[in-house]
């Protein structure tokens, strides 16, 4: 999110984002992950669904290369399992974490952690033998099982809590090429896993740092599905400043069109001349056509959420690119001679007079 004003930076024109020759990440996809019960009863309760066992918290060999930044295997750290969690989706997540008994620290610092720690993200690292952990992955109606809540993401890093925090402290406010600050929430798995898979590069400079043995592996988990993605290693570390490309810009786009197209049927839902399915398979369609009609319209220049609104309406009503059946629609939308209001006022017309 801008600092400055909300969804309109995130909505600019950009470049088309290029795609890497060679893969600067490596991903491994689970799936049909199956959380944790309540195990109310067990004697010897699991801590995390068996499937993500070994990804949480196994301890592989140090590679060659760590070994040899360290001199002997013996002296590269062990491999550390961390969350970094946010409070706003986890209740008194603060209180929680410091009843844990587990390290942990807010990413933000000063005064902003006073006014905004209920609703921070929180760096936390987590111990196998923990009851905070079970609850992480515990599925169920308790205020405590929080694994339907996605409520953030998991690391793998050598490095210790600290210098994990200074490090990822740089990604939760960032600048584009424009000098517009924005506020990126890494820490909810989707937009992680937005950001690893449709801007690889910057993705790769979350995951890979100078030390060999200091570079991350991010999982995300949600949908009963984990991504587990690793920098590539022959890809070195970028020092550069960060900042949000053309790239960046277009998962940016892409993740609002998608928040816009859920809230806008919810409303629907809630009452509308458009009968919207419960089905799963169908409701899925249905937003991937809102998405896809939002990115038309960015292409036409009417990018205002009201705007949105309307026309998501119209092209569940009217059916896929309804706009290019008729050619005075099209040619709205196509010109660029008139600003986009008075553009959309005459669309608005056009239409009424087609279907009136």
């Amino acid at each position: 999110m801008s600092t400055e004003d909300s969804f309109d930076h995130w909505t600019e024109q950009p470049a088309a984002p290029s795609i890497p020759a060679d893969p600067v990440i490596r991903v491994e996809t689970i799936k049909d992950i199956v959380p944790l019960n309540d195990q109310f009863g067990v004697e010897m309760p699991k801590a995390v669904p068996e499937a993500l066992h070994e990804q949480l918290f196994g301890q592989p060999n140090p590679t060659d290369a760590e070994i040899a930044a360290e001199g002997n295997a013996p002296g590269v750290p062990s491999l550390g399992t961390f969350a970094i969690l946010d409070a706003a989706s986890v209740r008194n997540l603060p209180e929680v974490l410091s009843s844990s008994g587990l390290e942990h620290a807010c990413l933000f610092q000063g005064d902003a952690i006073k006014e905004l720690g209920d609703v921070a993200p929180w760096i936390v690292r987590l111990d196998e033998g923990s009851q905070f952990v079970r609850h992480l992955f515990t599925e169920g109606d308790a205020p405590w099982a929080m694994w339907d809540r996605a409520s953030g993401i998991y690391l793998r890093s050598r490095d210790g809590l600290e210098d994990l925090r200074a490090h990822l402290r740089k990604f939760i406010k960032v600048r584009d090429d424009a000098n517009a600050w924005f506020y990126l929430r890494l820490y909810d798995p989707r937009v992680m896993r937005a950001f690893l898979r449709g801007a690889p590069r910057f993705g790769h400079r979350i995951l890979a740092r100078p030390a060999p043995w200091s570079s991350l592996t991010v999982i995300t988990c949600f949908n009963n599905q984990a991504e587990i993605a690793h920098p590539v290693a022959s890809v070195p570390a970028d020092a550069r400043p960060i900042h949000l490309g053309p790239e960046e810009k277009a998962v940016f786009r892409q993740l609002t069109f998608e928040a816009r197209a859920d809230a806008l049927m919810v409303k629907l839902d809630k009452g509308s001349s458009i009968s919207m399915s419960t089905d799963p398979e169908v409701r899925s369609a249905q937003k991937n056509a809102l998405v896809a009609a939002l990115h038309r319209m960015y292409g036409y220049g009417f990018q205002q959420p009201l705007q949105q609104e309307r026309w998501g309406v119209w092209e569940l009503f009217y059916g896929d690119r309804f706009e290019r059946a008729d050619p005075a629609l099209a040619r709205i939308c196509d010109t660029q001679d008139m600003p986009s209001g008075e553009r959309f006022a005459a669309f608005q017309r056009r239409l009424e007079e087609i279907y009136s």
